[in-house]
């Protein structure tokens, strides 16, 4: 019997769960749908932690059960993030999960910096369990475990509690808690990627219907998706797909100035460079819901958009929905559509969203370029991936070569990788996710389209510094 192991993303909209043999073949797959809780205040973005597990227990459940003469023999859980969930012994939530979209703690994030002596991370869930601790004093007494949202999962799997994430990370660090004034005994140890937490208990492996298995550390979706998008290699780009989405290169040394983040990537002596943005593929989402599309009419939304020439006849879109995360980190930022006059239609503003992504991700190209990174190739995850007119839009506004894999679901991907490296199947994280990546189609840039993208691209980078302040002063 084929072996193969189980991975999960535990996204912002919904719960990804695949059985991935140890060939790379996608072997079962299945999702579950779940929402966001906001009230009245915008900047409280919560979801329902219970939901999170029943979600996933049911998507692996049914993955394993579409996969067809295989065996089980490891997992690993990664997702959404910064997100922070309290729980008791049991694992039972206490209280809402505080999601990576959610801007309460702001003034504790501030207030910690200060106390630290430096800035404190936007990744950071301290503020968020300082937070709890100041508004929600009931909650934070009973609090046994704060964890993120991958750890939850895998301690109702395993019952070990563990803050996982990659080499170089600190998920609490012990003197951040204590500026924050928090209990260190909440906090679980810190935890490598890819390495054993624990086998699942009897009843959970029963519930799945699997035999017991190692589940290994997770790590966040962005993240898990470079490493299923395979950078093992100076020069390899990746589009993180998504709802956030994001661009990441993997570079010789970190590229970290002028607002791009660098982390060690899972093949030594190399950088992942880049960083996230914040609603690249919601931005579609979000157009197709206002303009009448129906819900995962892609094909539809594709085909007008395809009917507008390149440039969208001078229409501009700014992203900036949800603010702007890589390289403005701004808040305050906000969706613009520019230059719209009588002529244009439902199709010329599709057209605008698939382009004004894309030169969101060429704003962060170019600083990676500025400070001496070069894009040989970009490789393309997510929802995104199946758009091809999405794809050539890249490549063009890029001038690179845009390559879609075999299996688009790149944090599934790379969670099935770590899952393979904790089982012991795979002598480390880089071998695994050499083995698994296979490209399906490929895009190249057309010369044709250079000079009016160009042109859009001046206007799209000038939009921001002169709306910054007006955008500031809006309000909501």
């Amino acid at each position: 019997m084929r072996e193969a192991v189980l991975a999960v993303d535990l996204g912002t909209s919904g719960v990804k769960a695949a059985v991935v043999a140890l060939d790379g073949e996608l072997a079962g797959f299945a999702e579950r749908p779940y929402d966001l809780i906001q009230g009245d205040d915008p900047a409280c973005v919560e979801q329902d932690a219970v939901r999170w597990w029943t979600a996933s227990r049911d998507a692996m459940r049914d993955a394993a059960a579409a996969a067809r003469g295989v065996r089980i023999v490891g997992a690993s859980i990664g997702g959404q993030g910064p997100s922070l969930v309290p729980v008791d012994e049991s694992g039972l939530p206490l209280h809402n999960a505080i999601i990576w979209m959610d801007r309460r703690a702001e003034p504790e994030r501030r207030a910690l910096s200060e106390r630290a002596g430096s800035e404190v991370s936007v990744y950071s869930n301290v503020p968020k369990a300082m937070w709890l601790r100041l508004h929600r004093p009931d909650v934070y007494a009973k609090t046994r475990w704060f964890l993120q949202s991958w750890d939850y999962i895998a301690y109702r799997l395993t019952g070990v509690a563990v803050a996982s994430s990659f080499a170089g990370a600190t998920v609490f660090p012990r003197e951040l808690l204590a500026a924050a004034d928090l209990d260190p005994a909440k906090f679980p140890g810190e935890h490598l990627m890819g390495t054993p937490v624990g086998t699942i208990g009897e009843d959970a492996a029963s519930d799945l219907g699997t035999a017991a298995f190692v589940v290994a550390g997770g790590v966040n979706d962005s993240t898990a998706t470079v490493i299923g998008g395979g950078l093992v290699r100076r020069g390899l780009a990746l589009d993180l797909g998504g709802t956030s989405g994001g661009i990441s290169l993997a570079w010789d040394r970190p590229l970290n100035a002028d607002g791009l983040t660098a982390w060690p990537a899972p093949t030594p002596g190399l950088f992942v460079c880049g960083g996230p943005l914040a609603t690249a593929g919601r931005a579609l989402l979000w157009f197709m819901a206002v303009a009448g599309f129906a819900p995962g009419d892609y094909a539809g939304v594709e085909g007008e958009a395809a009917r507008t020439p390149a440039g969208a006849e001078g229409l501009v879109f700014l992203p900036y929905l949800a603010g702007e995360r890589t390289p403005l980190w701004d808040d305050n930022a906000r969706g613009v559509f520019f230059g719209l006059r009588d002529g244009h239609s439902r199709g010329h503003l599709a057209r605008a969203v698939f382009e004004g992504v894309a030169f969101g991700m060429r704003h962060v190209v170019d600083v990676l370029r500025e400070q001496g990174g070069a894009i040989e190739e970009l490789r393309v995850m997510g929802g995104q991936a199946k758009v091809k007119l999405w794809n050539q839009v890249k490549a063009d506004v890029l001038g690179v070569p845009v390559s879609v894999p075999t299996v688009t679901e790149g944090a599934v991907m790379g969670e099935a990788v770590l899952a393979v490296a904790g089982a012991g199947r795979a002598s480390d994280v880089a071998s695994a996710a050499s083995r698994f990546l296979k490209e399906a189609a490929r895009f190249e840039p057309d010369p044709a389209t250079a000079p009016v993208y160009e042109a859009r691209y001046r206007t799209y980078r000038e939009l921001y510094p002169r709306l910054k302040d007006l955008m500031r002063s809006g309000g909501e």
